[in-house]
């Protein structure tokens, strides 16, 4: 029964940060990342998929979603043009 007005304030679940201090990686809204959808490749090092395809993948469920799908390791495709309430992007700086 969530809905957009549920959205977390960024940073305020500081008890479920990560290795160097990065926060909300899933919960909140899915996020676009850099990589296109594709299969995972094997071997991989640094496997980020930048290849020309038509969907890129969003990572870390939503507001909206069942907590089998709130872990940064799922993940969906979609055309990077689609819009909906539950999903948006990170910025981030060094």
């Amino acid at each position: 029964d969530c809905m957009a007005s549920d959205i977390l304030t960024v940073g305020s679940r500081p008890d479920g940060n990560a290795k160097w201090n990065h926060t909300d990686l899933s919960g909140n809204l899915w996020e676009w990342v850099l990589d296109m959808s594709a299969p995972y490749s094997s071997p991989c090092n640094d496997c980020a998929n930048v290849a020309n395809g038509t969907d890129r993948v969003a990572r870390g469920g939503s507001f909206a979603e069942t907590a089998a799908n709130i872990t940064s390791a799922v993940r969906f495709a979609e055309m990077p043009a689609s819009r909906f309430p539950g999903i948006g992007f990170r910025c981030a700086h060094d």
